[in-house]
């Protein structure tokens, strides 16, 4: 039901021309920026000159760093096997600006599903594009179990209270015999 209505959401926004970009939170399992690098990932497949005018440095903090596997250059700074906070907030900024200049040329889709999964850093980057948003063409679509707790229980009450809800009703046995017809 939910990642379903996710799919039609993500369906209207290609069809409307503009860029989109999706990611499910449970299979990143809430590794830091684990959305939003699924989401960079993405946005360098489909628009990779955006990335080709980054400096090595910013470079390196998307693609030269996964928290899973730690620091592959040289000149990675961390703490305990972890990026530091400095390149965590930089690493912010940059994204935030890289999605809004990608905004700005077609219009920006981003759907997360199962978001009750995602962690701390990719929820409060969408909630900076939320405030970003006004005067922009920019729609943010999530799926999220309203009986699991978030693991980034803030940033998803702050982007709930922002957002419209689309509650959905437990399927019936003919509404599961038409989803999988």
């Amino acid at each position: 039901g939910r990642s379903r209505l996710l799919l039609e959401f993500v369906l209207e926004g290609k069809l409307a021309g503009a860029l989109v970009l999706m990611a499910s939170a449970s299979k990143v399992r809430a590794e830091t920026h684990g959305v939003a690098d699924r989401l960079i990932d993405q946005l360098r497949d489909l628009q990779p000159d955006r990335f080709d005018r980054l400096s090595e440095a910013d470079q390196t903090l998307f693609f030269g760093w996964r928290s899973s596997v730690g620091p592959i250059a040289s000149g990675s700074r961390t703490r305990g096997g972890r990026m530091t906070d400095e390149d965590l907030l930089r690493k912010q900024a940059l994204l935030k600006g890289l999605l809004l200049e990608a905004a700005a040329t077609s219009g920006l889709v981003i759907a997360v599903d199962d978001m009750e999964a995602c962690d701390v850093a990719s929820a409060a980057l969408l909630n900076a594009i939320v405030d970003a948003a006004p005067g922009r063409r920019i729609l943010i679509g999530v799926a999220l179990r309203t009986d699991a707790e978030p693991i980034a229980k803030d940033a998803v009450s702050r982007l709930r209270a922002r957002g419209r809800r689309v509650p959905l009703l437990p399927l019936d046995e003919a509404d599961v015999e038409a989803l999988i017809r």
